[in-house]
């Protein structure tokens, strides 16, 4: 028959689809028993860090989106000030040729 058959009280694990028939009182069992929690501790810690550093990356992309959406932003009021720098540059000239073609 199964394991822990005549040995003792029974204890059952489950990890997922399988079920192991598990005597407290049986060293090997208890051993395996551990390696069981042991493994499904260290697969949730993992989990738990994989979603953890998902959660980071995800506060990254946003963080840079945003920079990138203010580096745009101030490339335009750079560059729409550079353009009234330039309109402004340009009337002046103008006013000047102006006064000069007066004056003669």
């Amino acid at each position: 028959m199964g394991r822990g058959y005549n040995k003792g009280p029974a204890v059952q694990a489950v990890d997922g689809a399988q079920v192991l028939n598990l005597d407290e009182n049986d060293p090997e069992d208890i051993l395996q028993n551990e390696k069981e929690k042991l493994k499904q501790e260290f697969e949730e810690q993992r989990d738990r860090l994989y979603k953890e550093r998902e959660r980071e990356m995800e506060l990254v992309r946003e963080q840079l989106e945003r920079m990138k959406t203010e580096r745009d932003e101030w490339q335009q009021k750079h560059k729409e000030m550079e353009d009234e720098k330039k309109r402004l540059e340009s009337q002046r000239l103008e006013e000047v040729l102006r006064q000069q073609r007066e004056e003669h």
